[in-house]
């Protein structure tokens, strides 16, 4: 609203994000700045609707249940600035964002049964966007590199591309060119044996029918 008013072309924008990535662990910094810039973002997760996508209420079983000593004033400090991340997800220069998700993190109810069918409400509507593809990875699918760990693959407007890949209060940056082609062939091989995104929004409708 500070840009639209004075007409800062995403100053006030910028400055808020710079502000919400200074309060993650510093580990996450260079992630989130990345994140920030990228024009391209490859996303899979094997296990949890990843951070961009989390509704609040999903977001908050998810740390707390990782922190349950966690404040109060802590779990929502964590939720505002998770849903400060969507904001990259909004505007004519979203990047483009594809998601593999693992069938069982569609199946798996972490939280209570109209939490997870808000949260596959909110899949679908996100799946719509005209720069977000959501793809799922049966059960049946063959084994593959990235199989352990989430991992993104975030592309620079210079089209570099770097893997971040997420392990317990840690995240691996890695941008060694050998390593980063193999990672993007993975990622490839996801998409190619994941469903369709038409097929994968009605397998989360299914889904989401489970627990009405």
């Amino acid at each position: 609203m500070l840009d639209e008013v004075f007409a800062t072309d995403g100053k006030f924008k910028r400055l808020y994000e710079e502000a919400v990535a200074q309060s993650f662990p510093s580990l996450y910094r260079r992630r989130m700045s990345l994140e920030r810039s990228a024009v391209v973002i490859r996303e899979w997760s094997p296990t949890i609707v990843p951070g961009l996508f989390q509704t609040p209420d999903y977001a908050r079983a998810v740390f707390t249940g990782g922190a349950p000593r966690a404040s109060g004033d802590e779990v929502s400090a964590f939720i505002t600035n998770r849903s400060a991340r969507r904001a990259i997800l909004d505007g004519d220069s979203a990047p483009d964002v594809r998601v593999v998700l693992c069938e069982s993190v569609i199946r798996r109810c972490l939280c209570s049964p109209e939490v997870m069918h808000r949260q596959l409400a909110a899949l679908l509507k996100d799946g719509e966007r005209p720069t977000v593809r959501i793809q799922i990875l049966p059960f049946d699918a063959p084994a593959h590199l990235l199989a352990d760990w989430p991992v993104t693959l975030l592309t620079s407007p210079s089209y570099a591309t770097t893997v971040c890949v997420e392990n317990y209060r840690t995240v691996g940056i890695v941008d060694d060119p050998d390593s980063v082609r193999t990672a993007l062939r993975a990622y490839d091989e996801l998409t190619s044996d994941a469903l369709s995104a038409r097929d994968s929004a009605r397998l989360i409708a299914q889904q989401m029918e489970t627990l009405s």
